[in-house]
């Protein structure tokens, strides 16, 4: 059956995995009753990590869980791991190096900056965005390490869905660009085209910044196009 509210989900989920009330789950899984009786009922919404924490202990989706992406019930068919990444220097052990040092963004530096997985239903990354899963990875975004964060379109915490697989002139919409140390959003659109043929693109901020870029394609480095945000709880 499905459930309109996170909430909902969990007390299902919680059910499912059987306990008879609220109060025992909680002290079976390490939690302050009082917090998860408030998540349940839907007074104080849980965050990602406590959704991890929950779809561990009653055996669920955290896909499901928090977004109810499976109108089958807690327990969707198939699902596909999505690199997380981030960029801060030194959270992904695997590089010394920071992002701007990278010449060639490829599947190999994502794996570099990937912290963990978040799993993704095939239904939602079929019928939704229309993206294969070893196209897409997902970055958190965090605005307290960019130069702006007034006026962002996006939240403390929200998932950008990026798709690193992008095929001919950009049409305005929003890119993930390596814009040193971080990457920024950019919307790109094709400003006029040189004698040669390359394309020269005007991109601008989207994140509450007043950068606006006018160079070639070939100058900016784009690490793939933002193809969804999932907003946090």
């Amino acid at each position: 059956m499905k459930q309109a509210k996170p909430a909902d989900r969990l007390r299902e989920a919680r059910k499912s995995a059987g306990f008879a009330s609220a109060a025992e789950a909680a002290r079976r899984i390490g939690v302050s009753p009082i917090t998860y009786t408030a998540h349940e009922n839907g007074t104080r919404e849980y965050d990602r990590e406590a959704c991890l924490n929950y779809a561990r202990r009653f055996h669920v989706s955290p896909a499901w869980l928090m977004f109810g992406a499976d109108a089958s019930g807690p327990a969707p068919t198939e699902e596909n791991n999505i690199p997380l990444v981030d960029f801060t220097p030194g959270v992904a052990d695997r590089t010394p190096r920071m992002l701007n040092e990278y010449a060639v963004l490829d599947s190999n530096m994502i794996a570099d900056f990937t912290v963990d997985t978040l799993r993704l239903p095939s239904a939602f990354l079929d019928r939704q965005i229309y993206s294969k899963p070893t196209s897409l990875f997902a970055m958190e975004w965090k605005p307290s390490s960019r130069e702006s964060s007034r006026g962002s379109e996006f939240r403390a915490g929200e998932i950008l869905l990026v798709r690193s697989q992008n095929h001919g002139p950009p049409r305005g919409e929003r890119y993930l660009v390596a814009d040193g140390i971080f990457p920024d959003v950019f919307a790109i659109e094709l400003h006029s085209r040189t004698d040669e043929g390359a394309f020269v693109v005007r991109a601008f901020s989207s994140t509450g910044g007043d950068k606006e870029i006018i160079k070639p394609l070939s100058e900016i480095k784009i690490l793939g196009q933002v193809v969804a945000t999932i907003k946090p709880l």
